[in-house]
């Protein structure tokens, strides 16, 4: 019988071209299947499964060793590489509706009102207003708009507007708009494909957010259970075995370095954000304490030294002061006040750090500053609109600029000591949807799902470039599925086609 895994998991292309040695890339197939390839494209391996890959041997039950434990039906989604190198987490979600279906009306509004977390307008309703903080990330969505008889069943017009107004008429088709039934289920994968095992299942509730802690032994998950998310600490090793940190909008952590510690922001019902720290060390390990009153940024920024963060405090005249604390919360140093929502990221020496502002407080940010600890300098590296941006080992800062005109996204490349020249690299290209989403939480996103490669000189994505869209006046359209991209950050900045896939990340 032969091995399906010695299968090629697409037919091979000449625009798919060979990984540079040393690189890992795990991705997600249109079909929802999670691939590995090491090197050559032509050494893929699948390593999740269900029973049709095993029809040619009717009433043969699930094979030990392919399938494992692997519930048959699931759909498997967000997968996340261990520090070690050796094992994957993914979700395993049940689909109710397929993509052309259930959708009546304005997209925008069906995502108000079953996903308001996601909303940036609209939500919540005037007389609950007060009911949840206004501090709520907004969802770039691709959507169909234009005559059903012009586009393919399959294609896609893209646009990355983050609120639509009620009045706006769109089809029901939208891109990526799969349901799930409540609940699902938590498998590690090792990536031989063989050993499976399955450390959490939720009864209810829709898993969104899948994190490993740095000891490498447990994992972070975020369930949306109606109006609030849980976060939930679970032990990978002994199945069912986990603990509930926070319930409210948990939506933002980061890790001190050297040590198993969260600062979280989040917030409740009735009751501003706030910043919360929690360290599983302490005896008796008590629940996660708030620490100070959060403004508008995304996640805390913990100095490499491990010894204090950035965040966020609540200022005067509808401004936040930029705030450096120790590692318990008692504030140190400001950093003066910023409008709107904001974003900060140590480069690797501590020295300085960047800092995003969106002045609206929603879409791209519009600056890019980079500040200096020992001389107190200010320097603007960016003032075009981009959704994220990454320090680089050589002290560079990767930027994901955003052509809001056509819809298009693309990489460059900027140094704090030579901002007249920005370096441009690869290939405009059109994002997959969870390339959007990722990147619109890139400060929680890129760490525990890798974009760039270890040595700093890949980046992955998913997505369409410019010859796979169809240019219809002033609008780009899609067809087929997305291919998961790379591109080189040093030389030519090539863009190369690695899969057919709709996410991809980096192993470890």
């Amino acid at each position: 019988m032969p091995d399906p895994r010695a299968q090629p998991a697409f037919p091979i292309e000449t625009s798919v071209t060979l990984l540079p040695d040393g690189i890992v890339v795990f991705y997600m197939d249109e079909e929802g299947h999670l691939h590995i390839t090491e090197g050559d494209i032509r050494d893929t391996r699948r390593l999740t499964w269900d029973s049709e890959d095993f029809s040619f041997l009717p009433g043969m039950p699930p094979m030990p060793g392919s399938t494992g434990e692997l519930e048959e039906s699931h759909v498997f989604a967000h997968p996340t590489p261990s520090a070690d190198g050796q094992r994957i987490a993914v979700f395993g979600l049940l689909p109710t509706l397929d993509k052309q279906e259930g959708w009546d009306g304005n997209p925008w509004e069906y995502v108000e009102e079953h996903f308001p977390y996601l909303a940036t307008e609209g939500w919540p309703p005037e007389e609950e207003e007060d009911t949840l903080p206004d501090d709520i990330a907004g969802l770039a969505m691709a959507v169909v708009d234009g005559d059903p008889e012009d586009i393919d069943d399959d294609a896609v017009v893209l646009s990355m507007e983050e609120d639509i107004d009620d009045g706006d008429d769109f089809d029901d088709d939208i891109d990526g708009g799969d349901m799930y039934w409540p609940g699902g289920k938590v498998y590690v994968l090792h990536k031989d494909g063989v050993q499976v095992w399955e450390p959490w299942e939720f009864e209810d509730g829709s898993p969104t957010h899948l994190e490993w802690t740095p000891d490498d032994r447990n994992l972070l998950i975020l369930c949306q259970q109606e109006r609030e998310l849980d976060l939930l600490w679970v032990d990978v090793d002994e199945p069912g075995r986990g603990r509930l940190l926070m319930t409210g909008a948990p939506i933002f952590w980061s890790w001190r370095p050297g040590r198993d510690s969260l600062a979280i922001r989040s917030g409740f019902e009735d009751s501003p954000a706030g910043l919360f720290l929690f360290d599983p060390q302490e005896v008796g390990s008590p629940d996660p304490h708030m620490v100070a009153e959060a403004g508008n940024f995304y996640a805390p920024a913990w100095h490499p030294a491990g010894d204090s963060f950035l965040f966020g405090s609540p200022g005067s005249q509808l401004e936040d002061d930029l705030v450096l604390a120790d590692h318990q919360g008692q504030q140190l140093r400001s950093f003066g006040s910023y409008a709107g929502r904001a974003a900060f990221r140590w480069d690797a020496s501590g020295r300085q750090f960047g800092l995003a502002l969106a002045p609206e407080g929603q879409g791209p940010f519009q600056s890019l500053e980079v500040i200096d600890l020992l001389t107190n300098s200010r320097t603007e590296v960016w003032t075009e609109p981009f959704i994220a941006f990454e320090w680089l080992p050589d002290g560079a800062i990767l930027i994901c600029h955003a052509d809001e005109d056509r819809g298009l996204l693309r990489w460059a490349r900027v140094h704090p000591d030579h901002t007249d020249s920005p370096l441009l690299l690869g290939e405009p290209w059109a994002p997959a949807r969870e390339t959007i989403i990722s990147l619109h939480f890139f400060e929680q996103v890129a760490r525990s799902h890798p974009f760039l490669s270890q040595d700093g000189r890949h980046v992955i994505y998913s997505g369409w470039l410019l010859d796979d869209l169809d240019h219809r006046g002033d609008t780009l359209a899609v067809s087929g599925p997305p291919r998961v991209l790379m591109t080189s950050l040093h030389g030519g900045g090539d863009t190369l086609r690695v899969a057919r896939g709709r996410f991809g990340v980096f192993g470890r």
